[in-house]
């Protein structure tokens, strides 16, 4: 299963600004030699969704980051076609709105959503895992002159992986913290939302 993913549902949290501590090992405890690597303290990020620009043969002319750049090189409707811009920065306000509201990003559901924002489009070729990451605040970046009318565009090359780490799915600690330490907490206070690696909300 892909990892898990914390977003930030308050709009008014600023980036690093929300940390998680009690993810072990904590960075400031952790003996690199034995421990495994440091999941805490996470330093929570909001999401990017920067409006990407093309020229007339759907070449973008601007390097932009975010949620919309990626839908605008992944999504497609049935003939397939890509969407234009405008049409990818829809579907990413409607998702991102999703996720403020709390719900459920599965694939079944993220299909509901494209296709509610702009009638007949579908995620293409994107993932529930890229989409959970650029939300958590993966920074993803289309840089500039990228044919945006292809359907086939490489998506992994263009994560930062300086910028974010994702949850490793297998420590324990994030799922007690999500049961009952700070996520849980942060969860009822309607502060993040915290995703399975299948887009299910959590605690499921």
């Amino acid at each position: 299963m892909a990892s898990p993913a914390i977003c930030i549902r308050d709009v008014s949290i600023a980036n690093n600004s929300f940390q998680i501590t009690d993810l072990w090992p904590n960075r400031a405890q952790a003996n690199p030699v034995v421990d495994p690597v440091a999941q805490g303290p996470r330093y929570l990020r909001q999401p990017e969704n920067q409006l990407p620009t093309v020229d007339q043969n759907g070449i973008t002319t601007n390097s932009t980051s975010g949620l919309t750049s990626y839908i605008l090189i992944t999504a497609q409707d049935g003939n397939p076609a890509a969407p234009t811009p405008a049409q990818a920065k829809l579907i990413a306000d409607a998702v991102i709105s999703e996720m403020r509201a709390g719900g459920a990003l599965t694939a079944l559901r993220l299909g509901v959503i494209y296709g509610n924002a702009v009638a007949g489009f579908s995620l293409g070729t994107g993932s529930v895992e890229d989409i959970l990451s650029i939300l958590a605040g993966a920074k993803f970046t289309l840089e500039v002159g990228v044919d945006t009318t292809l359907l086939a565009n490489a998506t992994a090359t263009r994560f930062d992986s300086t910028v974010f780490k994702a949850v490793n799915e297998n420590d324990s600690s994030f799922w007690i913290s999500v049961a009952r330490g700070q996520l849980s907490t942060a969860i009822s206070e309607e502060l993040v939302v915290c995703y399975d690696g299948a887009g299910n909300v959590l605690p499921l």
